[in-house]
């Protein structure tokens, strides 16, 4: 999730224009004068003008610049500080968007609310489901760190707990008692049942079935390939695609219904069509999606299997010990 968005102008005199009210950052981080033109100065000069991605010290920025609008006096340069690990690129369509929105707005003289356009982007990052909130915690590495100390009887931090009790994946042995039962949890990818349904009851368009099919076909292979070098990715690995919200909605629209255009999908996540595409072709490197002509369909699944942790011979004698 970006940590801010701000917004730049163009004035004939005073050049590139900063105002406080059109800067909204939710950890502390400076937006200063010379970021801003710095912004301004690499949209000006570089080979992609309207959209670029560039890191100025520790402050990593994806912006979007207007450039000249016909019928318009006002060039805007929309921006957002993003995480170290975030990809600028997925919310370029949303950037252009708002940059012409923006634009209209200043031609017209209304109001630009800078934490509105934050809010919508908070929409898209918010946490879908239950499954959802237990995909982003389990592909934290803390609540692994956190599940191998509740086993061994330490003490963890509080929200993380509160996280896993809520879950049901750590349980309180008795009241009063500070030890808990930990969950067994397993990850892993297996074939998608509802693309080979659709395929099965002809679902897929007959003008890209035979592609699909293929694509099906190797991605089973190649995972079959991988369990038989007992080559398994890490839980984290295997889950931090789905952390992204409308990653994780592809993916729950995908399995519900085999396979659906790229239009559908666009209008139920209620993101442009550029991004849905964006989202797939990074879902695509953890073969969990793919898309033929304007349909996108599921290829591998991510099931999350918690059950309670077998006893060992040792601690099931000594509970049997203890109720004579």
């Amino acid at each position: 999730m970006p940590k801010g968005v701000f917004i730049t102008y163009f004035d004939a005199v005073e050049g590139v224009v900063l105002k406080p009210e059109y800067v909204y950052i939710r950890d502390g981080t400076q937006v200063t004068e010379g970021l801003a033109q710095q912004l301004y100065f690499a949209h000006s000069t570089g080979e992609t003008r309207d959209y670029l991605e560039m890191k100025v010290g520790n402050i990593k920025v994806a912006s979007y610049y207007s450039g000249m609008v016909p019928k318009s006096r006002n060039q805007i340069c929309i921006a957002l500080l993003l995480e170290e690990k975030e990809m600028g690129v997925a919310y370029k369509a949303f950037l252009k968007t708002k940059a012409a929105e923006i634009v209209k707005l200043l031609d017209d003289e209304r109001e630009i609310k800078i934490q509105e356009v934050y809010k919508e982007l908070e929409k898209r990052e918010k946490i879908v489901d239950r499954t959802h909130l237990m995909i982003r915690l389990l592909a934290n590495e803390e609540t692994w760190k956190s599940l191998a100390a509740l086993r061994e009887g330490k003490t963890v931090d509080t929200s993380i707990l509160s996280h896993l009790k809520r879950l049901e994946l750590v349980s309180q042995k008795s009241d009063g008692e500070k030890k808990f039962e930990v969950m067994k949890i397993r990850v892993f990818k297996a074939p998608s049942d509802s693309i080979i349904e659709a395929l099965e009851k002809g679902k897929v368009p007959p003008n890209i079935r035979s592609e699909v099919g293929k694509e099906v076909i190797n991605t089973i292979d190649e995972l079959r390939t991988k369990i038989k070098q007992e080559i398994e990715e890490r839980p984290i690995e295997i889950l931090e695609p789905l952390v992204n919200s409308v990653n994780y909605q592809i993916v729950k629209i995908l399995e519900e219904e085999g396979i659906t255009s790229i239009k559908n999908l666009a209008k139920r996540i209620g993101v442009e069509e550029e991004t849905i595409l964006y989202h797939i072709e990074h879902l695509k490197n953890s073969r969990l999606a793919d898309y033929a002509q304007e349909y996108a369909y599921p290829l591998l699944k991510v099931t999350i299997e918690t059950k309670p942790e077998e006893k060992t011979f040792a601690r099931r004698i000594k509970n049997l010990l203890k109720k004579r």
